[in-house]
C-alpha cells in the first residue's frame, strides 16, 4: 500500500460521514479518477468503502490483519514498529527481518504477515502458521550491550508478550516455561524466537520473532492437548491488530528498561509466572543432557537447576521436559 493509499485511507477513518471525490482531491493534491484508484486498491484489501453519487466515500469496515495502516492507530511508540512491513505470505518473518537486519534496516523496522508456508520456533520446530488468525511478527533490534547479555532479550520478550496478552484480551492468566514459551490452560498459547548476530564484542543484530495464537478456531489434530489460542480460552475474537500495537507497545517498554537497568527487574515477574519452579526437568543442551529441580533465574537470567547431588547450576538454553512436578505440588498443598 502506497503512501497516497493510506492517505485517503486516513481520510475516511477521520471522516464523519461521506466525503466527496473532490475533498480527497483538495487535501491530497490527486484527481477524482486517482482517488478512485486508491479506494479500488483499498477495497481489493478487504476494506468495505460504500460510494454513492454526489455524496462521496465513506469506510464500513476494515479487515483484521496486523497490517501498518491496522497497527498504527494503537502505537504508541517512538521506535518500534513506526516502519512495518506487511506480507499477505511469507515463509517466515524472522527470515525476512533477517536479511532486512543484514542490510543495515534501523533498529525498530517491524516485519508481520497474515500467513507463514515455514514458520518455526526454537530448535528449528515448526510453528502452525494459517492466514486470517494469528500474530506472526520480527522486530530488529540493535542494542548496545555485550552480546553475553543478549539472551537475556528472551526474558525481556516474553514478559512484554504475557502483559500485552492479558492487556488485549482480558480474562486470560498466562504462564511462563523457560525460556519462550507461553502458556494458557497448560497448553501452548505463544513463543518467541530470538536470533542473534554478533562478534565476540559487540552485538550487531537481533530478531525477535513473536508467534501468538489468536483467533484460531481449532487446533487441528496434531496440535490438539498441546496448544491453545485466545479464541478458545475467552469464546471471543480479539483484534489482531490492536493486540499487534499493544505487544509493541509494551516491547519498547521493558526493551528500554533492560537497556538502562538490566535483567533483576524482569526476574520476580518470571518467577511468579514460571510453570517450572520446583519441577523435575531435564534438558536437552548443545553439550548434553541434564535433569533436576528447577528453583527459578538467576540474576543474569539463567535458568537455576538443583542437581540429585545438591549442586546448583546455571542453564543459558535447552529444551526443557517436565518429568515430574510432585515436589511443586507438594509445596502448594503445604502452604
Amino acid at each position: 500500500m502506497n503512501d497516497m493509499t493510506c492517505g485517503v485511507l486516513e481520510m475516511l477513518r477521520e471522516g464523519d460521514g461521506y466525503l466527496s471525490g473532490e475533498l480527497f482531491s483538495e487535501r491530497l493534491g490527486i484527481s477524482r479518477a486517482a482517488v478512485w484508484k486508491h479506494v479500488r486498491q483499498l477495497r481489493n484489501a478487504g476494506y468495505r468503502i460504500e460510494g454513492l453519487p454526489r455524496r462521496g466515500y465513506r469506510l464500513l469496515s476494515s479487515p483484521d490483519l496486523p497490517s501498518e495502516m491496522e497497527i498504527r492507530p494503537w502505537l504508541e511508540t517512538g521506535v518500534l514498529g513506526r516502519r512495518i512491513l506487511f506480507y499477505e505470505e511469507v515463509e517466515s518473518t524472522n527470515d525476512v527481518a533477517s536479511e532486512l537486519a543484514y542490510d543495515g534496516e534501523p533498529e525498530g523496522t517491524t516485519v508481520t504477515a497474515d500467513r507463514q508456508t515455514a514458520g518455526r520456533g526454537r530448535m528449528d520446530r515448526s510453528w502452525i502458521s494459517p492466514s486470517g488468525t494469528n500474530i506472526y511478527a520480527s522486530v530488529i533490534l540493535r542494542p548496545a550491550v555485550s552480546p553475553w547479555k543478549a539472551p537475556q532479550m528472551s526474558i525481556v520478550a516474553v514478559t512484554a508478550l504475557v502483559r500485552a496478552v492479558e492487556e488485549a484480551a482480558h480474562g486470560v492468566h498466562l504462564g511462563i516455561k523457560w525460556p519462550n514459551d507461553v502458556l494458557c490452560s497448560g497448553r501452548k498459547l505463544a513463543g518467541i524466537l530470538c536470533e542473534l548476530h554478533s562478534d565476540l564484542d559487540r552485538v550487531h543484530h537481533l530478531v525477535v520473532g513473536m508467534g501468538i495464537n489468536v483467533n484460531m478456531a481449532e487446533m487441528g489434530e496434531e496440535l490438539e492437548g498441546r496448544a491453545t489460542s485466545l479464541l478458545i480460552e475467552t469464546g471471543r475474537e480479539t483484534s489482531r491488530a490492536r493486540l499487534a500495537g499493544v505487544l509493541l507497545n509494551s516491547l519498547e517498554e521493558t526493551y528500554a528498561a533492560w537497556l538502562d537497568r538490566g535483567i533483576g527487574e524482569f526476574v520476580p515477574f518470571w518467577e511468579e509466572r514460571s510453570v517450572l519452579t520446583g519441577c523435575r526437568v531435564d534438558i536437552d543442551t548443545p553439550s548434553g543432557s541434564l535433569c533436576g529441580t528447577v528453583r527459578g533465574l538467576s540474576p543474569s537470567g539463567a535458568l537455576e537447576l538443583e542437581t540429585s547431588a545438591g549442586s546448583v547450576m546455571e542453564v543459558l538454553s535447552g529444551d526443557v521436559h517436565i518429568s515430574s512436578v510432585r515436589e511443586r505440588r507438594t509445596k502448594v498443598r503445604g502452604q
